[in-house]
């Protein structure tokens, strides 16, 4: 299990977001905050020059949650509408 509140984690997960938002064209127009938490999964929200997004990663064992955000977002669902996701890093990022 991740230790989510850890630096060198924080460090990793914030490298990423800033590739994945270069290569989206987005900027980031402020801190990077963790907002949910919990032994399984955590989510940061990253506020954009065109919005906010969020960022999740989740633990081995909730592999899942990726591919359930990703049919969510194509059958419509306004509940996370997924702007990137990597299944290497099981990590997903929705729209707010």
């Amino acid at each position: 299990m991740a230790d989510w509140s850890d630096p060198g984690w924080h460090a990793l997960a914030r490298r990423w977001i800033d590739d994945r938002l270069d290569h989206l064209g987005l900027t980031a127009a402020d801190d990077v905050r963790q907002v949910h938490l919990t032994d399984g999964s955590t989510v940061l929200l990253v506020p954009t020059t065109s919005g906010d997004l969020y960022f999740k990663a989740a633990a081995q064992g909730l592999q899942h949650e990726a591919a359930v955000h990703t049919l969510l977002s194509a059958a419509g669902s306004t509940c996370c509408r997924t702007a990137w996701r990597s299944c290497w890093r099981n990590w997903a990022r929705a729209r707010g």
